[in-house]
């Protein structure tokens, strides 16, 4: 029978009683190795060492004990300062390369080229992204459904529809999103807000990827060539929607009625003929609409009020203010007509 000097591990055999350790005498209720080879007392203890320490002989285990450390507290991180601000914009970065990466977005500079398609990106892990596209690598398979996809950030977003979870509530109209920057995206359509701008004609967006569709416009190219007909097409999204056409696939399906669709956002725009949502809000008057085209065409209305107002004022008319009411009645779709 033996204890080490430290009092931290001992060996004994079935023969002879555990011997307790000056620490515990007869009586106290310190952790104690039994003839079992359990720890008793303190139950937050490990108890016993693995085959390759067991000593030879008639001793069956070795006990080994100590207290299991206290629980570690949640490191509370400190954020770098933010001392690399944007001239354009004012927006601040905790890192020289972040910032330069953001002065792209305003300088429009694109360094990072596709060598199969020849597509610019402002950022190279955009371009690592993209170049799976090419190469059909899709390392991040869905458990649930087993689609695949090229980015991590692509499967999380995809499983999030499995577990039905949108976060993301816009406070405007009570829409939710799966993610945080579709939700802002969205609020740009109540609020109006359009910070992407054509450096060529100065028109302005409210997202990145319908200015780069925009630009196109400028250059004239079509890349996307349809395989039926051969029409050309900017992106390869028009593409798809015109094939469509060909094949009469009708891949979206509402959920309540079963009624098809060829394109996502006609769906969309239908699924709101079932939920009574209006998401698409007149800043002016505070009417909203199911569809955006409508919304545009009831603006048009406020426009051409403007317009009237104006010119009955040029030619001093008493009786513009009934005149341009009644224009403006004419002219706003009804409620039977939006939906």
């Amino acid at each position: 029978m033996e204890i080490s000097t430290d009092g931290r591990y001992r060996r004994f055999n079935e023969e002879e009683p555990p011997v307790t350790s000056p620490k515990n005498k007869a009586g106290d209720e310190g952790p104690m190795a039994s003839p079992t080879g359990e720890i008793s007392g303190t139950p937050n203890l490990t108890q016993v060492l693995p085959a390759p320490y067991l000593s030879p002989g008639p001793s069956t285990q070795i006990a080994f004990y100590f207290p299991t450390p206290a629980p570690i507290t949640q490191r509370k991180y400190r954020k770098r300062p933010k001392k690399f601000p944007c001239t354009e914009c004012g927006k601040s970065f905790d890192q020289r390369t972040k910032l330069v990466a953001h002065e792209r977005s305003h300088t429009g500079e694109r360094p990072f080229s596709c060598s199969e398609c020849g597509k610019d990106f402002a950022q190279k892990a955009h371009l690592v992204s993209h170049q799976k596209i090419h190469s059909g690598e899709k390392p991040y398979s869905c458990s649930e459904c087993g689609k695949s996809f090229i980015e991590k950030a692509l499967l999380s977003r995809h499983q999030k529809f499995h577990a039905g979870v949108r976060p993301f509530l816009c406070a405007l109209c009570g829409r939710r999103f799966f993610q945080k920057g579709d939700a802002l995206k969205h609020v740009r359509i109540h609020t109006g807000e359009n910070p992407y701008s054509c450096t060529v004609c100065g028109q302005s967006f409210p997202y990145k990827a319908r200015l780069d569709r925009h630009l196109l416009s400028h250059t004239g190219e079509k890349p996307f060539s349809c395989s039926h007909c051969g029409r050309g097409f900017a992106y390869k999204g028009l593409l798809l929607a015109h094939e469509r056409t060909h094949t009469d696939e009708k891949p979206y399906s509402c959920t309540v009625c079963g009624k098809s669709f060829s394109q996502k956002s006609n769906l969309a725009s239908h699924e709101r003929t079932h939920t009574g949502e209006k998401p698409f809000c007149c800043l002016e008057c505070g009417k909203s609409f199911t569809r955006k085209a409508t919304l545009i065409s009831h603006q048009n209305t406020h426009k051409k009020k403007r317009f009237l107002q104006l010119k009955m004022r040029e030619e001093g008319d008493p009786e513009m203010s009934d005149r341009t009411d009644m224009v403006a009645e004419q002219s706003c779709p009804t409620q039977q007509e939006e939906n």
